[in-house]
């Protein structure tokens, strides 16, 4: 007979199904009793975003998207200590309760009207992202809470798309230059393409020789790129365009926030968090001028991270960032159920791995400070995309090629840290590490 003894486990609750919450599970599905929040009945693919809605009509529906009932609930990706609920955050009450407005069977509209419930917890980890509000505004992005909404939408898009000459896509960033790169590869030199940037250049927050490999290509295929260019739908350009898409930036949702913890973000929406990845009030980025540092707040066993966290390096998000900063999180998760807890500091900046694609067979592999042409972007991405959705779907390879996604990872990742050169990110965390010394007075 057994003892009797088996430790209950504690309870996690995880808001946000996308790449921070998915790659938490992944690490801490067995030794929590984990409930993933998601107003949305699907994971999405966001990285692929410009194919949704340009290139092969079936990639969303098909390829993009996973089912999240059917990915926690039936075939037990996860295995059998994680539950899903479809709902929205409404309200952090304290360090142990929540509110949620269940969202399944929901239409935007109705949102309102909806009960709140109270969900309690032993830790909360905070991944609810950021949105990609493109044309639509921030309230209607946030809004959507099926796929076939999200299809809907998408759909337009492409509609709007291929009955234009033209197209004219705001925003020089990774998502504005693959949606090119998308008009590229689906439309050829059928239409009149160009995309305006306010930066000096396109991919303004990479190396220099990112944006000036871009800038080639886009010139042999004939798009128009304008550059130190704010775009004003009231201004005409050079040209006018009958289509355009905007890749311009994130929006953040975090209103939950709003009525306990208000001081816990900026104006933005983005939380604020300490060295251990614990939600805060101070923003570890800056202080106001003539001030001392104030009497930090922390909310110890509230966690954030990916898109929705403000931390000390002020990175740029993507996928490996959020992976990286996921080992962090559950590290110290684990650690805050031991009597005398070892926490984990997050680093004082990530490697920055980042692949762009502006054609089929054009693109750019950036490593931290250094960029390189590279003809297989594309399908080195689609693999990526593949490692992740064999497991979703419960593929019999799905295990096996996820750890081979995150040995590959783990691999380059070792060996950037290792390197002397550019492509180390040695010089980013020891200039960082001085900038904080500077804003506080000390090291944080």
């Amino acid at each position: 007979m057994g003892s009797g003894n088996t430790k209950e486990k504690k309870h996690l609750v995880i808001v946000g199904g996308s790449f921070a919450g998915v790659n938490l599970i992944m690490k801490l599905k067995d030794e929590f009793k984990i409930t993933l929040i998601d107003k949305k009945d699907y994971f999405e693919w966001i990285c692929g975003l410009p194919q949704s809605y340009i290139g092969n009509k079936d990639y969303f529906d098909k390829k993009a998207t996973a089912d999240f009932h059917q990915m926690v609930e039936v075939d037990k990706v996860f295995g059998n200590n994680v539950t899903f609920l479809q709902g929205m955050l409404s309200e952090l009450v304290n360090e142990n309760l929540i509110k949620v407005k269940k969202t399944k069977g929901v239409k935007r509209d109705q949102i309102e009207g909806i009960q709140e419930e109270e969900i309690h917890f032993d830790f909360l980890a905070l991944c609810t992202g950021g949105i990609y509000r493109m044309n639509e505004d921030a309230d209607s992005a946030k809004l959507i809470f099926s796929k076939k909404e999200r299809q809907t939408m998408l759909n337009s898009y492409r509609e709007n798309i291929e009955k234009a000459s033209s197209v004219l896509v705001v925003g020089g960033g990774a998502t504005g230059v693959e949606t090119v790169g998308e008009l590229l590869m689906n439309h050829g030199n059928k239409k009149r393409v160009a995309i305006i940037t306010n930066a000096d250049s396109l991919l303004a927050g990479y190396p220099n020789n990112a944006g000036r490999i871009a800038e080639a290509h886009f010139a042999k295929k004939d798009v128009k790129v304008y550059k130190k260019t704010r775009y004003d739908p009231a201004k005409k350009l050079e040209e006018d365009y009958d289509y355009v898409i905007s890749c311009v930036g994130l929006y953040f949702h975090s209103e939950f926030l709003n009525k306990n913890f208000q001081s816990f973000k900026n104006e933005r929406g983005q939380i604020y968090v300490n060295k251990y990845y614990q939600v805060t009030n101070i923003n570890p980025c800056e202080l106001e001028k003539n001030e001392h540092v104030p009497n930090e707040k922390i909310l110890n066993n509230i966690f954030c991270y990916g898109d929705a966290a403000l931390t000390r390096m002020n990175e740029a998000k993507n996928v490996p960032a959020i992976r990286e900063g996921s080992y962090v999180v559950a590290h110290n998760i684990k650690q805050l159920e031991k009597e005398s807890p070892k926490l984990k500091e997050m680093p004082y900046a990530v490697n920055m791995i980042s692949a762009v694609y502006y054609d089929k067979w054009s693109g750019s592999l950036t490593t931290n400070k250094c960029s390189f042409f590279n003809c297989c972007i594309f399908n080195n991405k689609k693999a990526f995309e593949g490692f992740y959705f064999c497991l979703m779907k419960n593929k019999a390879c799905g295990k096996c090629n996820w750890s081979n996604y995150n040995c590959q990872l783990n691999y380059m990742g070792c060996c950037l840290s290792l390197m002397c050169c550019g492509c180390s990110n040695r010089e980013q965390k020891k200039q960082r590490r001085e900038e904080l010394k500077q804003i506080f007075g000390e090291e944080k």
